[in-house]
């Protein structure tokens, strides 16, 4: 395991950890609803599908990248999850 590892606080591991997955969602937003046969269709490999991911002008997250920020504020700010207060957020 790495030693940097070990000594990097929680928070900022959870932050790495968030923004990633909103990153990874935002990147993959364009190919959401295409089937594996439509995506071998339209790229020839991996490293061009990432190339055309990455270079649009703007990335925005999903709805799903918005529930993760959401649960995670939430999270943050409460010291145990309740449903109702959630759901509302």
């Amino acid at each position: 395991m790495d030693a940097d590892l070990l000594t990097t606080p929680l928070s900022d591991k959870i932050f790495g950890c968030i923004t990633g997955l909103v990153f990874a969602d935002a990147v993959g937003a364009c190919f959401e609803g295409l089937s594996r046969d439509e995506l071998h269709a339209s790229f020839d490999d991996k490293s061009a599908a990432w190339a055309f991911a990455v270079n649009r002008q703007e990335l925005r997250y999903t709805d799903d990248g918005q529930m993760t920020l959401a649960i995670a504020e939430y999270l943050a700010e409460n010291s145990s999850i309740d449903s109702v207060s959630l759901m509302h957020r």
